[in-house]
């Protein structure tokens, strides 16, 4: 019997990626794992149960932060972010670390300092894992150019679909959502490009609906303003965070899917899209192209009539082709079954 704890502890940012990550993989690892392999996760307190009472939980701390706890007694510990301050510092447990993006390159491109200071925390977490893994080629070969890998490969392992498609679609707090209208969803940060699709909004007649948390005021004040300034404010709605049921109807009523975000890992929200056999319109930025694949519609640039030219094109070409079975089989290539799999597989490999 080998003793694998899973670090889970990013459950505590609801409404994000990670979060999302860690409650898909934990729930389908219970559910795939052999009985030679025993799992435990480590979660923040107010999520012990979160994947019912038999499964066995480790449950984090505040003062862990300090003094970190003995992890010992475990085999392996699979570190699920790349920045996590609960690193085994002994060489027991045996360590995979996965790493989900480097978006800080992007986001904090003119703070030296502080990427100098990220560099050395993920360098050091690389240099104790035995296993590294990622969730992207693009994201693989980021790692590639940016850390010393000690001569350990990187094995890419790609995340599944959110969306659990036997909820109902339900939007009874509609706010006004009555037209026809493109959507998008994510943290709403400048790292997404959302602003950029306000300016298009001049030359459609669809409404644009934006959901995801408003972690950055500043950034969702400049969306409102533009909004203002181009004469759509009242054809740009933005929600928040929203229900899981109000995310599917979201889906599946609206017309098109775009996402021009400029540094993503994976890209989720595009999977989920797919998965109603939506046309998505994507930057060709870091892994958008590999996860949308042949079936998605790309933004050559953010002028705002050039992609209003790729929408037009683009709805046009989806409403005279046979891509509706496409895109659906190319969301269905991501499952969070053959991602727990792989992890699995990886486990094993790592005790024998």
């Amino acid at each position: 019997m080998s003793n694998i704890l899973i670090d889970l502890e990013r459950l505590k940012y609801p409404n994000t990626g990670l979060h999302t990550f860690c409650s898909k993989l934990g729930s389908t690892l219970l559910k795939r794992k052999s009985d030679a392999q025993d799992l435990t996760f480590y979660v923040p307190a107010k999520d012990e149960y979160i994947f019912g009472h038999n499964p066995k939980y480790f449950i984090q701390k505040t003062w862990h932060k300090l003094l970190k706890p003995n992890f010992k007694q475990f085999d392996i510990c699979h570190t699920t972010n790349q920045v996590s301050r609960y690193i085994p510092s002994s060489n027991k447990p045996k360590l995979i670390l996965t790493i989900h993006d480097l978006n800080f390159l992007i986001e904090k491109k003119d703070q030296a300092d502080k990427i100098k200071m990220e560099i050395s925390k993920i360098q050091n977490n690389i240099t104790r894992a035995q296993v590294v893994t990622t969730i992207s080629e693009y994201v693989k070969r980021d790692i590639e150019n940016n850390f010393d890998l000690k001569g350990k490969t990187i094995k890419v392992i790609y995340n599944g679909g959110a969306l659990d498609l036997s909820l109902p679609a339900n939007f009874e707090n509609a706010r006004d959502v009555k037209r026809p209208f493109l959507f998008t969803i994510g943290t709403v940060l400048p790292k997404k490009n959302f602003h950029v699709l306000v300016p298009m909004m001049r030359y459609n007649d669809f409404d644009l609906v934006i959901a995801g948390n408003f972690s950055c005021k500043k950034y969702v004040s400049l969306i409102l303003e533009l909004a203002q300034k181009w004469g759509v404010a009242d054809r740009v709605k933005l929600l928040g965070p929203v229900s899981e049921e109000e995310k599917i109807w979201l889906y599946k009523n609206c017309s098109a899917f775009f996402f021009p975000s400029l540094a993503e890992g994976f890209g989720l929200p595009v999977i989920e899209a797919m998965s109603f056999s939506k046309p998505v319109f994507l930057s060709k930025h870091t892994s958008l192209p590999e996860i949308g694949g042949e079936v998605a519609y790309y933004l050559d640039s953010f002028d705002p009539q050039e992609m209003a030219h790729t929408l037009d094109t683009g709805l046009n070409d989806f409403e005279n082709s046979n891509l509706h079975d496409e895109i659906f089989k190319q969301a269905n290539k991501f499952t969070w079954e053959k991602a727990a799999d792989e992890y699995l597989k990886v486990y094993n490999e790592l005790i024998h």
